[in-house]
């Protein structure tokens, strides 16, 4: 069953809610126009329901908690960049791939409750953005050229798991704040050279557990900035971190 999503012109609202299966999968990427894309399923239950007004669009499945044997959930979502998004999506448990390279977003909402999420700015976005937010499960975290989608705020929310964020990208193009509340596991932060960040680290147990201090200066306890800090008058990226027991290892790019 590979019912195809209508196309829509206009501010989206995409919301996804996300069932069990095996190998639940989604997949969403720059392409044409509006928005199009197949969800591929074995399960009559899983069928989604896709509604639209004048704005938003929303595309729903079914909810069932459970895992069904043999059960096909794969989800290919494409979208345009010929109007401004504010994109919702909710993964559930499964292997979550975004590439929202390119696209007009004004701001974003991922979440997931396991499994993995990949998510990807590979070329920079059409217009500043407003807000990024990440709230995951047990859920492994790679963000890759963060910096393309410039955002004024980064929030996250991570439970548990090993997670990488990487700031790299265009550049900053002006002010921003990072902020992340993490549980259990460990978050590698990578910034490149030339970036000016502030980084400070809370922690109720976890610890620091690695700092490139070619790239690193440590200001007082918890504190770092990039080399360079104080004589830069470019942007400030301003980045706090509070973890119950996850470690923060800072490396450069």
């Amino acid at each position: 069953m590979n019912p195809s999503f209508v196309r829509y012109v206009g501010l989206l609202i995409l919301i996804v809610a996300f069932t069990t299966a095996c190998s639940p999968s989604m997949t969403v990427r720059p392409g044409g126009a509006g928005i199009s894309g197949t969800i591929t399923t074995n399960i009559a239950r899983w069928q989604p329901t896709i509604t639209a007004d004048d704005a938003q669009i929303a595309v729903q499945q079914g909810n069932l908690n459970s895992s069904v044997p043999g059960g096909d959930n794969v989800w290919e979502v494409n979208l345009g960049a010929d109007a401004p998004l504010m994109l919702t999506v909710n993964s559930g448990r499964a292997n979550t791939t975004l590439d929202l390279g390119g696209l007009a977003l004004d701001s974003v909402s991922v979440t997931t409750t396991a499994g993995s999420l990949a998510l990807d700015f590979s070329s920079p976005t059409s217009q500043p953005g407003q807000r990024l937010s990440l709230t995951t499960g047990q859920t492994n975290v790679t963000a890759s050229r963060l910096l393309n989608a410039d955002f004024a705020q980064i929030n996250g929310q991570f439970n548990d798991g090993r997670h990488t964020l990487s700031l790299d990208g265009r550049g900053l193009q002006r002010a921003a704040t990072l902020n992340l509340q993490l549980g259990s596991g460990a978050l590698e932060l990578r910034i490149p050279d030339g970036v000016r960040a502030r980084i400070t680290f809370r922690s109720t147990v976890g610890r620091i557990q690695r700092v490139d201090d070619v790239r690193y200066t440590s200001v007082s306890a918890g504190v770092y900035e990039t080399v360079g800090f104080a004589d830069s008058d470019a942007p400030i990226l301003t980045i706090d971190l509070f973890s119950t027991t996850a470690d923060l290892i800072l490396v450069g790019l």
